[in-house]
């Protein structure tokens, strides 16, 4: 089996253990030079380190040293210290064990999110520093929860430790809108090029160099790419400026610091100069069943620690669903939002 420590292209943040250990080398560990010593003590040809707050040092030293492979050298310099708290830290990374169950978030009570297996396998690919897949399209019919995705890429993109950036119809008007939420971090965007296509070609780089400096990766969500009765929902060029980024992940710097997700993309062929940089996931609203939310319910009962036989659970989402199909045929509204608001209800007295 994988170790999802030392078997992983990235720091695997979204693990309890993970931020753990780098909350304890960031409490002890807080001067630059020794830091560094470390790093370069591991490897000559890992990237400079820039000096900051000891979180912020100690999360680019994680992810340099679990990109290159170099964890279990960093772990045996800092064995040589002998502290015991990180000593206790290491030894629990590495009795980790592999886990392909959604992270944490997920069976907490922020965010009610069921079932949707494929989309937390395609975001654990696109996490992955030097994965081939940077962009994923999430399509499917009206109220099938597409526009519920944001919540679960904005959380996984956190736990991984980058930072997330959402586009839609009720924050954005036009590609320029988009353009100075996506820079509003770094910057301005560049100055206008003499097309449409050359200034997002040129913002899409400008975009990786600042992340590449920052040593972190930048995801980007955009929904309502969709059409509605032949009227597009967002500015047509906000949609040339998602398809320009696909085509700039031929550029290893875009592919390497920059994910995209693109929700409600239209339906048909894609672009032809769009390489297999891509995946796609279809969300089909009758997949969340009764079933899907007993498998909810035990997951979110374990993780609380809390005792739920399997035939309660399935009695307790069966009840559920019939609730919310009797709602949504009485008052119009998404069968789904009935079902979180019932399954809210019932995780508040378990």
């Amino acid at each position: 089996m994988a170790h999802p420590f030392f078997d992983s292209a990235s720091y695997p943040w979204h693990r309890r253990e993970a931020r753990e250990l780098h909350e304890e080398l960031s409490r002890l560990f807080r001067d630059y030079d020794e830091i560094d010593l470390l790093l370069r003590s591991c490897s000559q040809q890992l990237y400079e380190l820039v000096d900051g707050k000891p979180t912020i040092m100690w999360k680019n030293a994680l992810d340099m040293t679990a990109m290159a492979g170099l964890l279990p050298s960093l772990f045996a310099l800092l064995r040589n210290k002998q502290l015991p708290r990180v000593d206790a830290a290491i030894l629990i990374v590495e009795q980790a064990v592999g886990d392909d169950a959604p992270p944490e978030h997920f069976i907490r009570c922020e965010q009610i999110f069921v079932n949707r297996a494929p989309l937390h396998a395609a975001l654990r690919q696109l996490g992955q520093a030097t994965s081939p897949v940077q962009v994923l399209l999430v399509r499917g019919g009206e109220k099938s929860g597409k526009s519920w995705t944001r919540h679960v890429v904005q959380a996984h993109a956190q736990a991984l430790g980058h930072g997330c950036t959402y586009l839609g119809s009720g924050s954005i008007g036009t590609a320029d809108d988009a353009l100075r939420l996506i820079f509003r971090d770094v910057g301005e965007p560049p100055a206008r090029q003499t097309t449409e296509n050359a200034s997002f070609a040129a913002a899409c780089r400008a975009l990786a160099e600042h992340y590449e400096q920052r040593r972190t990766q930048r995801w980007i969500v955009v929904d309502d790419l969709g059409v509605r009765d032949g009227v597009s929902l967002l500015d047509p060029q906000v949609r040339e400026l998602c398809e320009q980024i696909v085509l700039q992940m031929q550029d290893p710097k875009v592919a390497r610091w920059i994910r995209l997700v693109l929700i409600d993309y239209p339906e048909g062929p894609l672009p032809t100069r769009w390489r297999k940089c891509w995946m796609e996931e279809q969300v089909v609203e009758s997949e969340i069943d009764d079933q899907a939310i007993a498998e909810f319910l035990l997951r979110w009962a374990r993780y609380n620690r809390k005792t739920l036989p399997d035939l309660q659970a399935g009695i307790l989402a069966a009840r559920v669903v019939i609730r919310a199909e009797a709602n949504a045929a009485n008052d119009g509204c998404a069968r789904l939002g009935h079902i979180h608001d019932g399954l809210s209800q019932l995780l508040a007295k378990l």
